[in-house]
């Protein structure tokens, strides 16, 4: 996808649309993180039970990467409303966002991995794995449909403001966002 700024002053941009069968995962992105691989997200339930989450935290040789989590806080309103919202019960999301946080401390413990968790309050926009401060991958939360039914937008800090704007948007609820200890 290309768009112009303006006649005067053009620019072109690159965002890549991928459907929702070709998205990106944070197991598939890992293995290009440099420093720090940030999801921002309800549960991450199918995110850190995937095989390829497990096989890539693996294969990363012991690189000092740092995995984040920003979740949907289940005390919170939001999270109520979110799961009706999917035609979903909140209990089960409860559940998975238990599984997520048993995982996420046997990842860390058994393969000395650094993750970070917080709980948000606010609704959720937005779905993104951020690597790096320079790449996201985000998709929205669309009525009646999971974040990962919706189509996924890749884009670079340095192609587009709008990947700015994402980042700078996950950097401010992870400031205000409780911490869980893992």
């Amino acid at each position: 996808m290309s768009a112009s700024t303006s006649e005067e002053n053009t620019a072109t941009i690159n965002i890549v649309a991928r459907a929702p069968s070709e998205r990106l995962s944070v197991g598939d992105l890992i293995s290009e993180t440099r420093r720090e691989i940030a999801f921002f997200g309800i549960s991450a339930k199918r995110t850190v039970t995937e095989d390829i989450f497990r096989r890539a935290l693996e294969k990363r040789h012991d690189r000092p990467i740092i995995i984040k989590f920003l979740l949907l806080d289940p005390s919170c309103k939001a999270f109520d409303e979110r799961a009706k919202e999917e035609g979903e019960p909140s209990d089960a999301w409860r559940t998975d966002l238990e599984t997520t946080v048993s995982r996420l401390r046997a990842f860390a413990k058994l393969m000395g991995v650094s993750i970070e968790m917080r709980l948000a309050t606010g609704y959720p926009v937005w779905r993104a794995i951020i690597v790096d401060d320079e790449q996201v991958f985000v998709s929205t939360f669309l009525p009646g449909r999971r974040g990962t039914e919706a189509i996924q937008y890749c884009m670079s800090r340095s192609d587009v403001e709008l990947t700015h704007g994402i980042i700078k948007s996950y950097q401010l609820a992870w400031k205000q966002a409780r911490k869980v200890a893992l």
